[in-house]
């Protein structure tokens, strides 16, 4: 077999080596055209690379100051001298002593003012029985501020003893002459009461305002009621100070009760001194005594 190129007849030997050298040519520059573009992949730019290290290092440089001087930041904040509590200011504490409420709030003075826990002061003080509500606030850099707000003596009642308690029914402390002129509440039973104990009912709170919307009116004016007496369920006595007058009412039917009071004082104004008792406590109907004509106090003759 020949091949004919330019006209020329050579033997297929000839051909051959021919076609295979210019196979291995082309081999040859496909791997150097493959080597070249290897050696471009692994070409590194040392200015780039010094370029990305230095930007990684300042921001760890960055990083370790925040850090640090967070933590720096908060021993100073929380060990120095400067931030130690040096004077706790009271408000509204009025009588109650200084003394006592500074040993309840537990530890102060010289506590780092960032340290303390102002959530416990505040449950320690509110824990005493005459404070009703307490704020408490840091001043910078070493004052503490406390206000107080206190309760107050609102009526007295008899358990196992006569004690004191405010408009909420909180026992405040055991009864003394200075609170002679409070309300009283009697009739009711309490097994070991102690102050700060919840004490009020439903019905000793009616009682309580009934007294006060009795006391409004003009005949109670000079000798107005100061006892409330439970008797049994929702009846009670209300006592005026000379113990010379009561009436009974059942506290579930005040409103109606009130009114038929109003309108018997109404019709006996001038012969108040007389009665003995006047009964609110039945439906419909309302009972009115009179003392005996022997404990009748005669007029005084004009001389």
């Amino acid at each position: 077999m020949n091949f004919a190129v330019g006209g020329a007849t050579r033997s297929p030997t000839v051909a051959w080596e021919e076609l295979q050298s210019k196979r291995r040519q082309k081999q040859k520059q496909g791997r150097t055209v493959r080597l070249a573009k290897g050696k471009r992949r692994l070409n590194i730019n040392p200015a780039e690379v010094m370029e990305v290290f230095w930007g990684c290092l300042a921001r760890a440089l960055i990083v370790f100051a925040i850090a640090s001087g967070a933590y720096f930041g908060y021993l100073y904040l929380t060990q120095s001298p400067r931030f130690d509590i040096a004077r706790v200011v009271l408000y509204g504490n009025g009588k109650l002593s200084r003394e006592q409420l500074m040993a309840r709030a537990g530890p102060m003075m010289g506590e780092n003012i960032f340290m303390l826990n102002l959530d416990g002061i505040s449950k320690n003080l509110a824990a005493h029985p005459w404070i009703r509500s307490v704020w408490v606030k840091r001043s910078f850099p070493q004052t503490l501020e406390i206000q107080v707000e206190r309760r107050e003596p609102y009526a007295r009642i008899e358990l196992d003893r006569v004690y004191v308690m405010d408009n909420f029914g909180i026992l405040l402390e055991k009864d003394r002459p200075e609170y002679s002129s409070l309300p009283l509440l009697t009739g009711y039973t309490r097994t070991a009461p102690k102050p700060g104990d919840l004490v009020a009912t439903e019905p000793m709170i009616r009682g309580l305002q009934t007294m006060h919307h009795f006391n409004q009116l003009p005949f109670f004016k000079s000798n107005p009621i100061d006892t409330v007496r439970l008797e049994s369920g929702e009846r009670m006595v209300f006592l005026r100070r000379n113990r010379d007058f009561k009436v009974v009412m059942d506290m579930e039917t005040v409103p109606e009760g009130f009114k038929n009071l109003v309108l018997v004082l109404e019709t006996l104004d001038e012969r108040d001194g007389e009665l003995e008792f006047i009964d609110l406590s039945f439906k419909n109907q309302v009972i009115v005594k009179h003392k005996p004509a022997t404990h009748r106090t005669a007029p005084l003759e004009k001389s």
